[in-house]
């Protein structure tokens, strides 16, 4: 697509037709997603901008346009061009990152991203990128801070944990990430973190025994604490 059409987002014109935005480089940015979700070279240049506009130059998260993008359905906009670009690697890697830049304190948006259904866009996508190429070790590592950050919402845990004996879900998805890069750091601790986050709400006692079904205890004993025993942050 030629490069003023992504820069206004013209092509058949929905963009124009979107909401008004506080932030207009925000909605802006939404709108051009909403427009080329399909298009996997509009789509991830959206998103890539959409990504920076939401930190500062010292990478630190930016909360009032966090705020904008959890106002104005913007988790359904990034999890529908993830969905629509499912086999595109860099589309998935910079939507976990604006997934995880978006909740990291946010509990509203935390509660938007899972309805719109990125636990299910996640996971299949750590599934389809396990070892395929070097890249994938490092999309593994941000797509479970993403699910990390998600997971912090008691309410979504039932997106999360399948009440299934089967991998098919955010557990299984981890699990399988912590066992396949058992010498990555990043991913042990990060992994680590997500169930804990997973396992910690009040009250949720039958979630941690699905979760321990689906082979957490193996996962953090062999792959983290084991192979990592010097390593106070995973300890």
């Amino acid at each position: 697509l030629p490069n003023e059409a992504i820069a206004t987002g013209k092509n058949g014109g929905t963009a124009g037709n979107c909401p008004s935005y506080n932030n207009s480089a925000i909605g802006d940015q939404l709108a051009i997603l909403r427009d080329f979700a399909e298009n996997p070279d509009g789509a991830f240049r959206a998103m890539k901008e959409l990504k920076e506009l939401l930190v500062d130059e010292e990478e630190n998260i930016i909360e009032a346009k966090v705020m904008t993008v959890a106002d104005f359905y913007g988790a359904e906009a990034i999890v529908n061009a993830m969905r629509s670009n499912a086999d595109i690697r860099d589309v998935q890697l910079c939507g976990c990152d604006i997934v995880w830049i978006t909740t990291e304190k946010l509990t509203q948006a935390q509660e938007a991203f899972v309805q719109a259904g990125a636990v299910d866009v996640i996971v299949q996508a750590m599934k389809q990128f396990l070892n395929k190429s070097k890249d994938d070790r490092y999309f593994q590592e941000r797509a479970i801070s993403a699910l990390s950050n998600l997971a912090a919402t008691r309410s979504n845990l039932e997106f999360l944990v399948s009440q299934n004996n089967d991998d098919d879900d955010a557990v299984g998805a981890i699990v399988s990430a912590m066992g396949q890069y058992s010498d990555e750091v990043g991913i042990q601790a990060k992994g680590c973190k997500a169930l804990t986050n997973l396992a910690s709400h009040d009250n949720s006692v039958s979630i941690r025994i699905d979760i321990m079904k689906k082979g957490v205890g193996e996962a953090i004993l062999f792959n983290s604490m084991a192979m990592h025993a010097e390593d106070s942050t995973i300890q």
